[in-house]
C-alpha cells in the first residue's frame, strides 16, 4: 500500500513531489517534499484489504498519531491495487472527526467510509479520487515538470562514490544516536537532500 501511494504521488505530480522513507520507523511512513513551495509533509499510510458492509474501516491508536500536521492517507488495497477513493486528512482533523474510544487504557480513533461516498457522510470533504491524490497534496494541478537535458555522460570513478557513501553512512550513524531525531532517505534520490532529519519534539525538518 505504501509503495503504491508513493508511486501515485510521484507519477501524478510529474516529479514535483519527492518521497523520503524512514531509516527507523517511529510512526511516520514517509515524508513528501513538495517542490512548489519546498514544504515537507509527514505522511502516514493506512490500508484495509477488504470492506465491511461496503465500508472501509480504519482504526488508529492514539499513541501512533505522532504529529498533528502529518497527513493520513488511508484506503482499500487489494490484489487489483488501490481502491478508487482515498481518505486524505491531517491527524489533528482526524482526531476531531473520528469516533473516539478507549481500549485497555489506550485511545483509538475510527473511521468508516465508502468507495462511492455520498454528500451526507461527514468524511466527504476529506475523500479524494485516487487519480487526484497528488493534486490534493499540491493544492492544485502539478506544473509541467522541467527536465534538464543530459548533454554528455562520462565514466565515473568509483572510489569517490564509495567515499561519499561512507561519509553519509557515518553522518546517519551519529544522528541516529540522538533519540529526538527521526531520519529519512529520499526515494528515489533526485535532489540535494540525501538525509532528512526531523525533530520529533517540535516537528521541524533539516535537510542534509
Amino acid at each position: 500500500m505504501e509503495f503504491r501511494v508513493w508511486t501515485e504521488l510521484i507519477q501524478q505530480s510529474r516529479g514535483m513531489l519527492h518521497i523520503f522513507l524512514p531509516l527507523l520507523d517511529r510512526g511516520l511512513d514517509g515524508v513528501v517534499h513538495r517542490l512548489t513551495d519546498r514544504e515537507y509533509i509527514p505522511i502516514q499510510v493506512k490500508s484495509r484489504g477488504e470492506m465491511v458492509e461496503g465500508m472501509v474501516e480504519i482504526t488508529i491508536r492514539g499513541d501512533s498519531l505522532v504529529d498533528d500536521r502529518a497527513v493520513i492517507i488511508a484506503g482499500l488495497f487489494t490484489d487489483e491495487g488501490l481502491g478508487p477513493t482515498l481518505l486524505v486528512i491531517d491527524e489533528a482533523t482526524y482526531k476531531r472527526v473520528a469516533a473516539r474510544d478507549v481500549s485497555k487504557g489506550i485511545e483509538v480513533y475510527s473511521a468508516a467510509f465508502s468507495m462511492h461516498p455520498t454528500e451526507s457522510t461527514h468524511w466527504r470533504p476529506y475523500l479524494v479520487a485516487r487519480e487526484r491524490l497528488a493534486a490534493r497534496l499540491l493544492g492544485g494541478e502539478p506544473p509541467a515538470a522541467h527536465v534538464e537535458p543530459i548533454v554528455s555522460m562520462e565514466p565515473r570513478e568509483r572510489h569517490n562514490s564509495w567515499l561519499g557513501f561512507l561519509g553519509e553512512s557515518e553522518v546517519v550513524r551519529r544522528l541516529a544516536e540522538n533519540a529526538q531525531l527521526d531520519l529519512f532517505r529520499p526515494f528515489p534520490d533526485l535532489e540535494m537532500v540525501e538525509v532528512l532529519a526531523r525533530d520529533n519534539v517540535n516537528g521541524r525538518f533539516v535537510g542534509l
